[in-house]
Order: C-alpha cells, then sequence, then structure tokens
C-alpha cells in the first residue's frame, strides 16, 4: 500500500522458487505490488522468471519499455508477462513493451481501464494445465488494444471477455495453431 513506487533499470533473471509454498503463495513473481497508487515498471528486464513477471493488485500501474524473455511456469503459479487484478481507480498503461515465449498470457487483465498500446507479442504458448493462454486477455475492463504487433502466438491474440473498447491498428501474423477446438490460432476473441 504504498503510493509513488518507481521500478526502473532492474534486471530479473532465473529466480527461483521457494520450495513448501501453496501453489499461489506470493513467490515466484518478478515485481508484485499490492494496493497504492502511481507505479511505475519502466526499461527493466524479465528473462526465465518462474511466475509472473509483474503482478499488481489494487492498482493501477504504467509498465512501460520492457523486455519480457521466456516462459517460467514451475510451482504452479500462471506463466505470464504482465498481470494486473483489479485497477480501482485511474487507467493501468501497458505501453512499448517487448513479450517473447511467454506462456499462459503475455498480459492479463481483470477489471478496470486498460491501455495496451505499441507492444510486441511473440510466441505467446498455451497449455499450462489446461489454460488457454490468448497474447493480450481483458477480463470485466475498459480498453484500447491499439497499434501492437502479434507474431505466431498459439491461441488468440486478443480475448475480450465481458469488456468494452476499441481494438485499432494491430498486426496479427503467423498464428500457431496448438491443437483442435479451442485452442488454436485465432485473431481475436
Amino acid at each position: 500500500d504504498c503510493d509513488d513506487v518507481v521500478v526502473e533499470n532492474i534486471e530479473v533473471v532465473d529466480q527461483t522458487l521457494y520450495e513448501g509454498l501453496g501453489p499461489y503463495a506470493q513467490s515466484g513473481y518478478g515485481v508484485f505490488v499490492l494496493g497504492g497508487s502511481n507505479h511505475e515498471v519502466l526499461s527493466s528486464r524479465f528473462e526465465n522468471t518462474l511466475g509472473a513477471d509483474v503482478k499488481t493488485q489494487n492498482t493501477c500501474p504504467v509498465v512501460r519499455n520492457n523486455y519480457f524473455k521466456h516462459r517460467g511456469g514451475l510451482g504452479g503459479l500462471p506463466p505470464m508477462g504482465v498481470w494486473v487484478d483489479v485497477c480501482p481507480a485511474e487507467t493501468t498503461i501497458i505501453e512499448a513493451n517487448s513479450f517473447s515465449t511467454k506462456m499462459t498470457h503475455a498480459i492479463l487483465f481483470n477489471q478496470g481501464a486498460v491501455e495496451v498500446k505499441r507492444n510486441t507479442v511473440v510466441g505467446t504458448v498455451t497449455d499450462y494445465e489446461d489454460l488457454n493462454g490468448p497474447a493480450v486477455k481483458i477480463v470485466d475492463g475498459e480498453f484500447d488494444i491499439a497499434e501492437n504487433l502479434f507474431v505466431e502466438n498459439q491461441y488468440a491474440a486478443i480475448n475480450v471477455v465481458a469488456s468494452e473498447g476499441t481494438i485499432t491498428g494491430n498486426r496479427i501474423d503467423s498464428s500457431l495453431p496448438s491443437d483442435p477446438g479451442l485452442k488454436n490460432g485465432d485473431g481475436i476473441i
């Protein structure tokens, strides 16, 4: 519950997970923020992390100019790039980041307002403990998804559920179906 925290120019690489914790314990994240306001994660590198690279709850961060690479996925934590769970007030900004070979989602946003702009998402895969892995998933939100590049992602590039907003100027290229049925290479769902 701090305010005005800026995390800038850091590297989180090859982190490990504390043995014996439950699958959703507060471990395995690159950066975890709970509450507060005016938080920023800028110009940082996350590689081979075991859970979500950046996870926030009850806050609306700015996540800009970061590099997210490789899957993670050990210890029962959903292996993602940026996971925002409830943005209660302002707007979350996820902009100009690079996501490469993540699992489940490059970006998962749940509840509130979000702008997802000018990101590059390459090689997001699915099938981590039966979770479908759209590259960007927005649930119960107001969104503006614009000018992103999606290349070689399994399942959908963009998936919005119980949300409203605009999707403009994105490029979705070379989707890779993983399985017949729902786990496929759709562009937008």
